[in-house]
Formats: structure tokens, C-alpha cells, sequence
């Protein structure tokens, strides 16, 4: 499926376009029907929409194959980005890609689970990423564990601190178990 359409101008220039329906169309096959997540967030950033739509396009679908999404995507980069941008507002790009039942379905459902919490949407996509992250591997996508802590609403900082306290008493202890050999060391009077 292309999403770009390329025209002949009457001097003879071509010219490509990339219309944000057929993208989006594309978006939604990459996404929902073919499994190719990585894909479909690189068509995201690419084009500069919205990453809501990760989540948007189908809540369900997502709280259902969040590991898998998040392992695909697997980028620390990528996996930021996706954090860093999540609202609590329903994208408004969903229009262009499904039908309007499908369309209120999803605000209903989105509707219900926010009634008790306003930042249900923010607060689940970064617990369940955070989770995700954790089984996979917690020291590779540690940037991307502290994003979903400081995202959350209220951010959850302490956490955050606690990683970082983690990672440096790590270290010291790395370092104490190093041994400079005498040649090497300018304390020393080796020489």
C-alpha cells in the first residue's frame, strides 16, 4: 500500500505528496491488521502525527498486545517519544481512518474507564509500557522505565530518584572491585 501520490505539474516538475488519509489508512493496516508496529510508529514520526493514535486506534487491541507493541517498537528513543507525547485527549485523526460507530465504541470506552480518573489514559499507557519494559529487559530501557515514571499524572519522582540512586550504588560498587594495578596507578611509587 503507497500512501504518497506523485503529480505532473504542467512545466513538467514532479511533485510528491503524502496525504494524511492514505497514510493514516496505511498506519491502520500496519498497526491492526499486519503487526508491523515498528513500521507503523516510524509512519507516525515520519509524517509528524500524532503518537496518541498508537493507543487511539484501538484501546483494547492495545492493553491486550502492549508487551508485544512496546518490544517491537524497542528504540529507547522511540519508546520516549511515544511516552512523552501521550494525552488524555481522544486523537482527533481517528476520524479519517474509522467508521463512526467504531469511533464512539472507543470514546465510550475511554469515557468509562476516565470517569473515576481524568488521567486514566496517561496513567495506564505509562504503567503498562513501564511494565512491559521491566519483563523485557529493565537495564536496557531504563530511560524509557524513568519517562513513564516522570509522565504519569502526578509524576511519580521519587521513583524516578530511586533508579537513579540504584544505578549509582552500582557503580561504586563496580568501582571498588576494580583493582589498579601498581604500574598504572600515579599514586603509586612504582616508579
Amino acid at each position: 500500500m503507497k500512501e504518497k501520490i506523485i503529480f505532473q505539474l504542467p512545466r513538467g516538475n514532479l511533485e510528491t505528496i503524502y496525504s494524511k488519509i492514505l497514510v493514516l489508512k496505511k498506519f491502520k493496516h500496519l498497526m491492526l491488521e499486519s503487526s508491523q508496529y515498528k513500521e507503523a510508529f516510524e509512519l507516525l514520526r515520519q509524517h509528524k502525527l500524532e503518537m496518541n493514535l498508537i493507543f487511539d486506534i484501538n484501546p483494547r487491541f492495545f492493553l491486550k498486545n502492549c508487551e508485544e507493541i512496546i518490544t517491537k517498537i524497542e528504540k529507547n528513543d522511540y519508546l520516549n517519544l511515544f511516552l512523552s507525547s501521550v494525552t488524555n485527549e481522544i486523537s482527533e485523526n481517528l476520524a479519517y481512518i474509522l467508521k463512526a460507530e467504531e469511533i464512539k465504541d472507543i470514546k465510550e470506552f475511554i469515557v468509562s474507564q476516565s470517569a473515576a480518573n481524568k488521567n486514566w489514559k496517561v496513567n495506564l499507557i505509562c504503567e503498562e509500557t513501564k511494565k512491559a519494559l521491566e519483563k523485557t529487559n529493565k537495564d536496557r530501557y531504563v530511560l524509557s522505565i524513568m519517562t513513564s515514571y516522570l509522565k504519569k499524572i502526578p509524576s511519580e519522582i521519587e521513583k524516578c530518584l530511586d533508579i537513579i540512586r540504584e544505578k549509582k550504588e552500582a557503580e561504586k560498587g563496580l568501582e571498588l572491585k576494580q583493582h589498579t594495578p601498581p604500574h598504572l596507578n600515579p599514586e603509586s611509587n612504582f616508579y
